[in-house]
């Protein structure tokens, strides 16, 4: 499922006959020939070569319902996904989540003097997916940058082979007024956690301490609802008292 993912697709039309005709294909180079029929033939679909009239890539076709049903349901280009269940599964399982798709859908880079991972999708919700699915592999978080490809938006990632660097560039953040809660969460212990917003994660730590001391320096009135071992943090005490 994680190879087509990469690059497959699923067309239903009818055959010179007026008959249903559904259709699995996935799109790859000659380089992985091999690979591709050998996938399809472990789980008992003969497939179909054909070489692309547009590119040099080959389409591997295979004419089945059953098929077409379950791949189906991962959904078109633009919605493709991940099921939370396959996200969830033990390390090895995962681990092959991840070659299945990077051999599907991705390639080297040498830009910038080092080795980098390249991947990309027209899917957002897939590329969050795949972010969450590197992270738990690898143990590097990924960020991915909305890029243009025929004017159409397009997801992509580049993070060097030794993860310690990436390539990434982002807009001017714009300040907006704001009226409305602000809400910090806090963990019992470590007090780091991973979160993420318009796709963009990040580990991050707790700011109540900062925002107690902007709220006391701005001379506010407020409640401040937070787990009740903040009282012992330096600086609290004297607030309670006054």
């Amino acid at each position: 499922a994680m190879f087509w993912l990469a690059d497959g697709c699923c067309r239903f039309g009818k055959n010179t006959q007026g008959n249903p005709r559904y259709t699995v294909s996935i799109k790859q180079n000659e380089a992985n020939s091999d690979y591709v029929v050998g996938l399809y033939e472990k789980i008992g679909f003969p497939c179909k070569v054909e070489k692309s009239k547009s590119t040099q890539n080959f389409n591997f076709t295979v004419y089945s319902k059953q098929l077409w049903t379950h791949l189906s349901q991962f959904g078109k280009a633009t919605e493709k996904w991940i099921p939370r269940e396959y996200l969830e599964m033990e390390p090895a399982y995962l681990k092959r989540l991840f070659d299945g798709y990077m051999r599907g859908d991705s390639h080297f880079s040498h830009a910038g003097g080092y080795a980098s991972h390249v991947i990309g999708s027209v899917s957002p919700r897939l590329c969050e997916a795949m972010q969450e699915l590197i992270l738990k592999v690898t143990g590097t978080l990924i960020q991915f940058c909305v890029r243009k490809t025929n004017g159409n938006p397009y997801w992509e990632a580049v993070w060097s082979v030794d993860g310690t660097k990436q390539r990434s560039s982002y807009p001017e953040p714009d300040l907006v007024p704001y009226d409305g809660t602000v809400h910090c969460l806090e963990l019992d212990r470590n007090h780091t956690m991973l979160v993420r917003r318009n796709g963009i994660a990040t580990w991050c730590g707790n700011c109540f301490r900062e925002f107690v001391d902007w709220a006391d320096g701005a001379g506010n009135k407020l409640y401040i609802i937070g787990n009740k071992n903040c009282v012992n943090y330096n600086g609290m005490f004297h607030m309670l008292r006054d």
